[in-house]
């Protein structure tokens, strides 16, 4: 017999209303919870996987539980019980279901979401699912950009694109931009237009032209999802393109006519260049592209200069 210390003795009693003290608490979270629909549960704010179901075996609740939240602007995210077993679930799952169609159809609907969407791309960071999504995006992470332009990593500098994109589109810009806020709102498809903001920087730190590799990048995206011809072509300009305005009204005359001609060279046709919508003159997705790409990296007295110069270059 061992005779216990008084600091064994303690620990066993703080064990005990520890196991006590969880037992309520659990008790508690189970009166919270309400049900929503047959495989989910909202507690307070948030959205929860029902306990009872095992991942493993059916992953797909793992991104649809994002769309859900996506949907609803009452619910602010993944209840804290519900992070946990997606993160257990995750090696048990093949990695290579979230490159399968299904899953990838289920991220085109997450970059739909009506409300939540940067929020909901950085948990999808966070638990490691952009990165199974799009393999990609995980060799960017906390990769650092040693330029004069840049002051975040590429994925952090990604996600303030997308985010100044999301920013536009509901309405929380500057006055002065509401021509753009009335634009992006017109495109048939804003969900290509955050993937263009995804992948434009994937090529980063490969050696050669960002933009060209960014361009297989995003090819061989749109040929696993099947994306139509026009989509593909679509987003495949937008990335290989996505340094072409400012580029060209920084550093060159933007009322000088060759500089136009050799403009319109690139930007060859309407669909790329405008957007119709009544009672609105043509405006340009680069325009905006370019602008959101700018706010991302600069300062707002850089970005409203650089801004009135693409302006200029697309009255031109």
């Amino acid at each position: 017999f061992k005779q216990k210390t008084a600091y064994e003795i303690s620990l066993g009693l703080v064990g005990s209303e520890m196991c006590i003290r969880d037992r309520a608490y659990e008790d508690q979270l189970h009166l919270l919870k309400r049900p929503f629909g047959k495989d989910y549960y909202i507690f307070k704010d948030r959205l929860g996987i029902a306990v009872d179901i095992d991942l493993a075996k059916r992953p797909e609740l793992i991104l649809s539980s994002f769309i859900e939240i996506g949907k609803h602007k009452k619910i602010n995210g993944l209840d804290f019980q519900s992070i946990k077993k997606i993160k257990r679930s995750l090696s048990n799952i093949d990695s290579k279901y979230f490159l399968l169609p299904k899953a990838g159809t289920q991220f085109l609907e997450i970059l739909k979401s009506k409300t939540n969407l940067s929020t909901i791309l950085k948990k999808l960071k966070q638990l490691g699912l952009m990165r199974l999504l799009i393999p990609e995006f995980g060799e960017i992470e906390g990769q650092m950009q040693f330029d004069m332009f840049h002051i975040y990593t590429v994925d952090e500098h990604t996600f303030k694109v997308v985010r100044n994109m999301r920013q536009m589109q509901i309405g929380r810009v500057d006055p002065s931009m509401h021509i753009e806020h009335e634009l992006i709102n017109k495109l048939p498809k804003i969900e290509l237009l955050y993937l263009a903001g995804i992948f434009h920087d994937l090529g980063k730190g490969k050696g050669g032209d960002h933009s060209e590799i960014g361009v297989k990048i995003i090819e061989k995206f749109c040929k696993r999802l099947n994306f139509s011809i026009h989509d593909t072509d679509l987003l495949c300009w937008l990335v290989k393109n996505h340094l072409v305005m400012s580029s060209i009204s920084q550093k060159t005359d933007v009322h000088d006519p060759e500089t136009i001609l050799n403009f319109t060279k690139n930007v060859n046709s309407l669909e790329k260049l405008n957007i119709k919508f009544p009672n609105k003159p043509k405006q340009g997705i680069l325009f905006f592209w370019q602008i959101l790409e700018t706010v991302s990296y600069t300062h707002l007295r850089a970005h409203e200069t650089e801004a009135d110069l693409v302006c200029r270059l697309l009255l031109e």
